[in-house]
C-alpha cells in the first residue's frame, strides 16, 4: 500500500533542537532536569538560521525536538517556530511533550505535518 501511494522513496529528516529545557527527570533522556548541562532555547531567528543551514545541506524534512518545559517551550513558541519554518521548509514535524488533541490544532494550522511520539517502555512492561 505504501509503495502504491508513495512509490519507492526514503524520507530522511534532520532534527532541529529547539530547547533542552525540561521539567522531567527521565533516566534515559539527555534533557533530564537533573543533568548538569547548559540549558538553551533557540530564538525564532536562531531556529530559522539552523533550518536554512539544514536546507542548504539538502534536508527538506525537519523534526523539531524540544524538552518539556511550559515556560520555555509553550504552545505559542512551538506554533511560532512552525509558522516561521513553514514558508521555507516543505515538511515540519514535531517531537515534543505529549499534548491534548486541541493543543495540536494550532501547530497543524501553522504548518506542522508530522508527529513523532517517543514512548519509553520500562523493562517490567516488556
Amino acid at each position: 500500500m505504501t509503495q502504491q501511494r508513495f512509490g519507492k522513496v526514503i524520507r530522511l529528516f534532520a532534527p532541529l533542537y529547539l530547547s533542552n529545557e525540561c521539567i522531567n527527570n527521565c533516566s534515559y533522556c539527555g534533557f533530564s532536569r537533573d543533568n548538569a548541562i547548559l540549558r538553551v532555547t533557540l530564538s525564532i531567528e536562531e531556529v530559522l538560521r539552523e533550518a536554512r543551514e539544514l536546507k542548504q545541506q539538502g534536508f527538506r524534512n525537519i523534526l523539531l525536538v524540544a524538552g518539556e518545559h511550559p515556560k520555555f517551550v509553550s504552545n505559542n513558541y512551538l506554533r511560532d517556530c512552525v509558522a516561521a519554518l513553514h514558508e521555507e521548509i516543505p515538511s515540519v514535524s514535531l517531537e515534543v511533550g505529549p499534548m491534548e488533541m486541541e493543543e495540536y490544532r494550532p501547530l497543524v494550522a501553522a504548518g506542522a505535518d508530522g508527529l513523532v511520539v517517543y514512548r519509553n517502555l520500562r523493562a517490567e512492561y516488556l
